[in-house]
């Protein structure tokens, strides 16, 4: 081929990615909600303090591959977005976010992200900034404040990144620069906030449990001797998804001796004849979550050791119930379900010694060794102190006083593992009740209903399901 005199052609230019669909985002929380807890924050940092806080980032599974995403719940509670990495600063004045702006090419890899303009539609923002200006407007707003509310330990990087700034900072104190002298953990500020469950927050609790409740009576109905654990874990799954949410923690679907494994989640046993099946299992939808445990029969029938043990639990359940009001204690509600279950022992002759004895030396704690309840809300275990002491809480001193709003787990049990003496013709029976319940000014709320838990109850919607 005779090339002589010619040319190559230029190629033609690249053409850029992007998307021709229509960019529509849906806010996680109303911006009315997420208006008010930005007045509320700026309300207790007052004038001179300042808030900051980082979203959370990618979790590696293995390789290049990375678990799902799910959102710092702080940063979530305050912006109701799932973008990463972002930068969240608050001031008495202003609300800062920072991210960065979409690429074209990685929406075509990973879904479009919220330009700046649409971020400023989804949360109640005054400015937003790309992350390489952070550094820079950090220092402006960090300029003149007297208290810093930052979670520190809890990423090295984001750590050393603060604290260059702070002792930059302080460096240049003597050039009228000065910034935060005093340093304070996110919890004394928003942790607190949290405790109290606003309507819109309760409202998106009795969505996730009635999602829960459905679940747990899915597999109430579909339980069979013969079958594995998993496939029960994989209906309790089925039903999250079916409704667009997902687990809020790794279910444990416990069959037999298995149940006496509080943490129990290989769920691969297959289920025998006359087994007991201990389910903790939960939904998570937009950020809430749900904590709901339920023991029963595969046969459809409690056999009259493993009812006696489920009817002391229930009663301590009810006993525990009782002490979730206005002014008792976490304590108290513990306290309260102890006593019914040390009862249970003695009169089972489990425990030989008094019944003040058995308490005060906690002989029971071979076979109740947790506690009774946890708040619950945006984390399982949700944020804010069990006992006095923090700033917020207005010098309380001693256990945490329940007020209206707050939302916490109800969950006694017994376990009798096979390996101990005393556990006689109980051996191997572990049992759990657990709900979630909100303190009200009258009486507690359980907001996991629906769901069969006394033993006649269940044996009863055992019985309907097969007929």
């Amino acid at each position: 081929m005779n090339t002589k005199g010619t040319q190559a052609k230029p190629s033609p230019a690249k053409p850029a990615m992007q998307w021709n669909l229509p960019r529509h985002f849906e806010p996680g929380i109303p911006l009315a909600v997420l208006r008010e807890r930005r007045k509320e924050v700026q309300r207790r940092l007052s004038e001179r303090g300042v808030l900051v806080l980082y979203s959370a980032g990618e979790k590696t599974h293995s390789g290049s591959v990375s678990f799902p995403f799910r959102q710092d719940s702080d940063f979530y509670y305050l912006t109701g977005l799932e973008i990463f990495p972002s930068r969240l600063v608050i001031t008495g004045e202003k609300m800062v976010l920072f991210s960065d702006q979409p690429d074209p090419e990685k929406e075509i890899w990973e879904g479009l992200r919220p330009s700046h303009e649409e971020l400023r539609e989804l949360c109640p923002v005054d400015a937003v900034y790309s992350l390489s200006d952070y550094e820079e407007q950090l220092a402006a707003l960090l300029r003149g404040r007297s208290r810093l509310y930052y979670s520190f330990g809890q990423n090295a990087a984001q750590d050393h990144e603060m604290l260059s700034k702070l002792d930059f900072m302080i460096r240049r104190g003597r050039a009228g620069q000065s910034g935060p002298t005093g340093v304070f953990h996110t919890q004394v500020l928003l942790h607190e906030m949290r405790m109290i469950k606003s309507a819109y927050e309760i409202e998106q609790m009795l969505e996730t449990a009635s999602i829960t409740a459905e679940a747990h009576r899915a597999i109430q109905a579909a339980v069979r001797p013969g079958m594995f654990e998993y496939e029960l874990e994989a209906l309790i799954l089925q039903t999250f998804r079916r409704h667009d949410a997902s687990w809020a923690y790794p279910s444990i679907v416990a069959s037999g001796v298995n149940a006496c494994i509080l943490h129990y989640v290989e769920n691969r046993r297959c289920i025998e004849e006359g087994d007991l099946i201990l389910v903790d299992a939960g939904a998570a939808k937009a950020n809430i979550n749900s904590d709901v445990t339920r023991t029963f029969p595969a046969s459809g029938r409690f056999t009259p050791e493993q009812r006696a043990v489920h009817d002391a639990v229930s009663r301590a359940h009810e006993a525990a119930l009782k002490k979730t009001i206005v002014g008792s204690s976490m304590d108290e509600s513990h306290a309260a379900a102890i006593e019914v279950l040390v009862d249970f022992l003695i009169d089972e002759k489990i425990l030989l010694e008094s019944r003040d004895a058995c308490l005060e030396q906690e002989l029971y704690k071979p076979f109740y060794m947790h506690r009774t309840g946890h708040f619950i809300g945006y984390d399982v275990h949700d944020v804010g102190a069990y006992y006095g002491g923090q700033e917020w809480i207005e010098a309380e001193t001693g256990p945490r006083r329940f007020r209206a709003g707050m939302v916490c787990t109800v969950e006694p049990g017994l376990y009798f593992s096979p390996g101990l003496s005393e556990s006689r013709h109980f051996g191997g029976i572990g049992i759990r009740t657990e709900d979630d319940v909100l303190v009200t000014a009258t009486e507690p709320r359980i907001l996991t209903t629906g769901i069969p838990r006394s033993a006649d109850e269940i044996e009863e919607f055992i019985k309907r399901s097969r007929a």
